[in-house]
């Protein structure tokens, strides 16, 4: 038993050495060698847990995707209150795209895309996808409650992230000085919704 936690321990130690060094360094600057040195475990241990730097790379996305799966657990999916809701919903999704982890996960992915596509598919389906699939059930049940009216819930699911992001994002992975205090993402959320609301909402 206390080998199985010692093992455990040492895994994650790597898994948290090896998101630095993929954040700062880029993947295809990360050496296991160097994560084995930075972690302050035997080469041997890092492979024993990850048989490949492929494999360390997506337990690392792995592990950012869980992290930001907690940001939308306080929120009530029963209510209907739709902009009040969306605005929460959007507020979360806005802190974690923008924050300094997911934007230097996202950097490290564009510096390799060409060579390593593999890798961005990895980051597409992990950023934020806790709280995509959030907005989607929320948009299923105000469906439901003939709160919204929209003939493809994935595309309004896209299209909604789609206005939240605007050209920030992008200004954001490009280091340009962007607002993203959390006044500002508040306001920058609350106008989103309104636009999405405005040309979804059924007409009365």
């Amino acid at each position: 038993m206390a080998a199985a936690r010692e093992y455990q321990r040492k895994g994650e130690e790597v898994l948290v050495a090896a998101e630095e060094l993929f954040l700062r360094h880029g993947y295809t600057d990360t050496t296991m060698q160097a994560v084995a040195v930075h972690a302050g475990v035997a080469k041997a241990t890092v492979y024993s847990n990850f048989p490949t730097k492929d494999a360390l790379f997506e337990a690392v996305v792995a592990r950012r995707a869980e992290v930001n799966g907690t940001s939308v657990e306080h929120i009530d999916l029963e209510s209907r209150d739709a902009r009040a809701t969306l605005v929460e919903l959007a507020a979360c999704f806005l802190s974690v795209i923008y924050s300094r982890e997911q934007l230097e996960l996202l950097r490290t992915v564009v510096a390799d895309a060409r060579r390593l596509p593999h890798l961005g598919a990895l980051v597409v389906e992990g950023a934020g996808q806790e709280t995509r699939e959030t907005i989607h059930e929320y948009f299923s049940r105000l469906d439901a409650w003939g709160e919204l009216e929209v003939s493809d819930l994935d595309m309004a699911v896209e299209y909604f992230l789609a206005i939240i992001k605007a050209d920030r994002h992008v200004k954001l992975l490009l280091s340009q000085d962007v607002d993203i205090t959390p006044e500002a993402i508040r306001a920058i959320a609350e106008g989103a919704v309104d636009i999405f609301l405005g040309g979804s909402r059924p007409r009365r």
